[in-house]
């Protein structure tokens, strides 16, 4: 699933899981003239500023959102990270309304990233896959585009898995 996104999109293309604190990458479709960069390398991210991270903490209880927020401390990353815990409960409201959470350079300036959300059989959301690419080539046009591919490979790996 992962592999078909990556070809489809021409981006890079991470699945994260949740290990109790952030997510974690246990897969990735790289492009093949990637430029490489802390997002596209990094094996762990952070929930509040990814999309990965949003769009599984939208699914999450408040409880559990409050002390992720409280343990990361919502730190500013770039000047378009949100940092305040009630802009971010804002934020991931619409993210459970529209299905997607958007990344908009609030992890790494220059990189934009749209992610879905995984389920269990259960139908608990425990992972995200998610598309990442130069701001230059994710528009928001393209963002809205690239959503309904990203929310059906969610939805594929999440019937695969159950």
């Amino acid at each position: 699933h992962i592999a078909k996104l990556q070809l489809v999109t021409g981006e890079i293309i991470h699945f994260h899981i949740f290990d109790g604190s952030q997510m974690v990458c246990v897969e990735r479709e790289k492009m093949r003239t990637a430029r490489l960069t802390t997002l596209t390398t990094i094996e762990a991210a952070p929930t509040y500023c990814t999309s990965v991270g949003k769009v599984f903490l939208a699914y999450q209880d408040e409880l559990l959102v409050r002390r992720i927020a409280a343990g990361e401390g919502l730190k500013r990353r770039t000047s378009n990270t949100i940092t305040n815990l009630d802009r971010l409960f804002e934020e991931l409201a619409v993210t459970r309304a529209r299905g997607f959470a958007i990344d908009d350079e609030e992890n790494e300036i220059g990189l934009r990233c749209i992610g879905a959300p995984v389920s269990d059989a259960a139908g608990r959301v425990f992972a995200a896959v998610s598309v990442s690419g130069p701001a230059a080539r994710m528009p928001d046009v393209r963002l809205e585009g690239l959503a309904p591919l990203v929310m059906q490979t969610a939805h594929d790996i999440s019937k695969a898995l159950a």
